[in-house]
């Protein structure tokens, strides 16, 4: 791990002058509890984290601010998109960054801890931290009632992951971290939105766990909520990503 690079690649690696794990766990887990509040709060204005909603995201929002600099003509968007894209960069796109930076600071001075330079090091001061980063977001999922909020905390992950910091680790623990939050999804998940989920997965880089290609092939089997075409796709998804 070299953390000379940008900081917008591998600032993450470095940690925030903080006294203990303890602290810096808390950290993370109001990261995940904030972005899940945001995820809340959109499906309760009836915002899905849908990939239309992110192609919005793609074209005016730049490092968690709105880009007001596009020509009107261009724009496309009332008040209430503005809005939505707003609560998105405040709650959940933000707070993300805003721990990038804070963790960056030890590893800018010359007597950066050796962690700032050494991957494996680096690697293992993090993992507990993201551990419970997703363990708050699996948390949080499980207390929310609204479909279309579980939706949204699941569908903020692949964005979140899609960064040269998530793939400082290996795809086998990314996916560890996020299986607990698709088995919790798909305990109360639609047939649609665990198709559109396990597409999503399937299609990031880190692909399907084992962990979360068995909770789709279950869910695919056994839920009530699943049509014959919905289980015949899923079972093509699990089973083509079981050969890969």
């Amino acid at each position: 791990m070299n953390l000379q690079i940008p900081i917008m690649c591998t600032a993450v690696f470095s940690m925030f002058a903080v006294s203990s794990v303890s602290a810096s766990n808390s950290a993370w887990q109001h990261v995940a509890s904030t972005q899940a509040h945001g995820a809340s709060q959109l499906a309760a204005e009836q915002v899905r984290l849908d990939a239309q909603f992110y192609e919005k995201v793609e074209k005016f929002v730049r490092s968690c601010e709105l880009i007001m600099t596009v020509p009107n003509e261009e724009r496309g968007l009332g008040r209430t998109d503005w809005h939505h894209l707003y609560l998105y960069s405040r709650d959940i796109c933000r707070p993300w960054l805003k721990r990038v930076h804070q963790e960056a600071s030890p590893c800018e001075p010359e007597n950066a801890p050796v962690w700032c330079v050494d991957h494996d090091k680096g690697r293992q001061r993090f993992e507990p931290l993201l551990s419970a980063y997703f363990g708050t977001l699996a948390t949080s999922m499980h207390s929310m009632p609204d479909p279309v909020a579980r939706y949204n905390v699941i569908a903020l992950v692949v964005p979140t992951t899609d960064s040269a910091f998530m793939r400082e680790f290996t795809a086998e623990e990314v996916g560890h971290w996020v299986a607990p939050l698709v088995i919790e999804f798909l305990a109360t998940a639609s047939g649609d939105d665990a198709l559109e989920v396990a597409s999503s997965l399937t299609d990031s880089w880190f692909g399907l766990s084992e962990e979360s290609r068995q909770a789709f092939k279950r869910f695919a089997t056994e839920s009530a909520a699943v049509s014959p075409s919905q289980k015949s796709k899923l079972l093509e998804i699990t089973v083509g990503h079981e050969h890969d």
